[in-house]
């Protein structure tokens, strides 16, 4: 089947070594302004041990399609793994981590501007946390418990798994938060939880 052929993006330039992170992202779920708001807070860390893997559904909107041209003009740490509509979302989600050389992967919410020290404080939590598989934010106001909850983590803006861990849930998994959030409690996964700070 020829589809196999459209999990190979473009060989990145720059240092192709493994990284710390790689924040998966699907071209339907975030605009064009949110894609930017991504690539500003990894790029204002200065260092280059995490990168983005996106999800190009085509056709792309004309928008986004342009500020990804861009952006990947620009910062060698994007990958694109571009599918068009025949190919479901379990599949998708397994050509974009087959692309992420990343310890951890993140996942974000739609629309969700990650802020960089925010992922951070999720991957100390979850490198320190014997056992636990995923570090999840959840917005503030939200309610969590220690244990399992009833199966839903409301408000659930960002994921921080283990790669591994991520692949576990393949072929079943998608490229968004809510929906791995989802997965996380029925499946028994421990799960480190964190509330977002409220702004002043």
């Amino acid at each position: 089947m020829i589809w196999r052929d459209l999990a190979l993006p473009e060989v990145p330039a720059g240092d192709p070594s493994p990284r710390e992170l790689s924040i998966l992202l699907r071209s339907d779920e975030h605009d064009a302004a949110t894609l930017g708001a991504v690539v500003e807070a990894i790029a204002s860390r200065g260092r280059l041990d995490w990168e983005i893997c996106l999800s190009a559904r085509l056709p792309a909107q004309p928008q986004t399609a342009r500020a990804l041209a861009c952006l990947r003009a620009t910062h060698p740490w994007i990958r694109v793994v571009s599918t068009d509509q025949s190919v479901d979302e379990a599949t998708a989600a397994r050509w974009i981590a087959e692309q992420a050389t990343g310890e951890f992967v993140a996942l974000l919410s739609a629309g969700c501007r990650p802020d960089a020290q925010v992922i951070e404080a999720l991957l100390a939590g979850l490198r320190a946390g014997t056992g636990q598989h995923a570090a999840v934010l959840v917005e503030s106001g939200s309610s969590m418990t220690d244990g399992p909850s009833s199966g839903r983590l409301p408000g659930v803006r960002l994921v921080v798994q283990r790669k591994s861990a991520f692949l576990a849930f393949l072929p079943r998994s998608h490229i968004s938060a809510t929906a791995l959030a989802g997965e996380l409690d029925p499946a028994g996964v421990s799960v480190v939880r964190t509330c977002a700070l409220q702004q002043p």
